[in-house]
């Protein structure tokens, strides 16, 4: 598989795209937005929680770390202070 180079501004800006939309899926209309994404999806394997994990782990492929509300780009563990 060819490898695929990300700008880390790009990287960092697409992070917080995906940490936005993972913060929404569990915010106060939680259950609405489940609820709504059973009925697109059509399959219980698949749900709101899964999809949470999945943006979560594209965010930790990225590189991208997101500590105290500051966000890099770093090949290394986040590490909170």
């Amino acid at each position: 598989m060819p490898g695929i180079t990300l700008d880390p501004v790009d990287a960092a800006e697409l992070a917080e795209m995906l940490d936005f939309v993972a913060r929404w899926l569990s915010g106060s209309q939680k259950q609405a937005l489940a609820d709504s994404f059973a009925a697109f999806v059509g399959h219980p394997a698949y749900n709101t929680d899964t999809l949470r994990a999945d943006l979560q782990r594209f965010i930790f492929l990225l590189g991208v770390c997101q500590l105290n509300g500051v966000t890099s780009v770093s090949f290394v563990t986040c590490v909170p202070r």
